[in-house]
C-alpha cells in the first residue's frame, strides 16, 4: 500500500473559471453533506455526469450547467477536461488528494483494492477532500454561482441526495443501466461524445416506447 497526500499555494476564487467553480462546488458540498472525502475519480466523474445529463428523474443531453462534456469509455461517461481541472485545483490547494492502492488486503467505503480500477489506475483509489478553509470558500463559491447559474445550485444537492452515499462501483452500474450502456454499446460508441449516444441510443427508444403507447392506447 502507499499515501500521497498533495497540497499546493492555493490562491483566490478570482483564478477559478465557472466550470472549475462548479466542480469544486460538488466536492464541498459532498463533503458537507456526508461528513467524510470522496473516494474514487470514477465516483466523480459520475456525480458530474449526473449534474450535467439528469433532470427529473431522466437522462437528457448536455444542459451546460457545468460546462463539461463527456464521452463513452471504459467506465461509462468520461470527461478528460474534468481531471485537468481537478489537477489544477489539488495543484492549487483548493483539495487535498489522497492516492491509495497496491493492497488489495486493504479495503476502501467497502472496496476491496485488489480488484478495483479507478478509470484506468488498477489496486488504485483516488481520494479527494477540502482544504482547510474549504467552508469560507463553499459560502463564497455559493454566492458567485447563485448569480451565474443558480439551477446548478440546486442540481448539485439533488444528485447528492440521491446519489451521493452510492459506492463508485455501484454508482457506475446505476447509471450505465439508466444509459442502457452494455459492453457492445461501449464498442459502437468508444470515445463519442455522450451527447450522440443519448440522441441515438437513449431518447430514441423513449420516442420509440411512447409511439408504441399511444397506438396501444388507439386500439383499445
Amino acid at each position: 500500500m502507499f499515501k500521497r497526500v498533495f497540497k499546493g499555494g492555493r490562491k483566490g476564487l478570482d483564478k477559478l473559471n465557472v466550470r472549475m467553480l462548479v466542480l469544486l462546488y460538488t466536492i464541498y458540498k459532498y463533503f458537507e453533506l456526508y461528513g467524510w472525502p470522496l473516494y474514487g475519480r470514477k465516483k466523480l466523474q459520475k456525480l458530474m455526469f449526473l449534474v450535467e445529463h439528469w433532470d427529473n428523474g431522466r437522462i437528457v443531453k448536455s444542459t451546460g450547467l457545468t460546462g463539461y462534456k463527456f464521452n463513452v469509455w471504459l467506465y461509462g461517461p468520461f470527461s478528460r477536461r474534468l481531471y485537468e481541472d481537478l489537477e489544477f485545483l489539488v495543484d492549487k490547494g483548493f483539495i487535498e488528494e489522497e492516492v491509495i492502492g497496491f493492497d488489495s488486503r486493504q479495503k476502501v467505503e467497502n472496496i476491496n483494492l485488489g480488484f478495483y480500477d479507478d478509470n484506468g489506475y488498477p489496486k488504485t483509489i483516488y481520494v479527494y477532500k477540502p482544504c482547510k478553509h474549504w467552508e469560507k470558500y463553499l459560502k463564497e463559491i455559493e454566492c458567485i454561482l447563485s448569480k451565474e447559474k443558480p439551477e446548478v445550485i440546486r442540481r448539485v444537492s439533488l444528485v447528492l441526495e440521491k446519489f451521493g452515499a452510492l459506492s463508485p462501483t455501484k454508482l457506475e452500474e446505476n447509471i450505465n443501466e439508466m444509459l442502457g450502456l452494455n459492453l457492445r454499446l461501449k464498442e459502437k460508441y468508444w470515445g463519442k461524445p455522450m451527447d450522440s449516444y443519448i440522441e441515438n441510443e437513449v431518447l430514441s427508444d423513449a420516442k420509440k416506447n411512447k409511439t408504441s403507447y399511444s397506438q396501444a392506447d388507439t386500439h383499445r
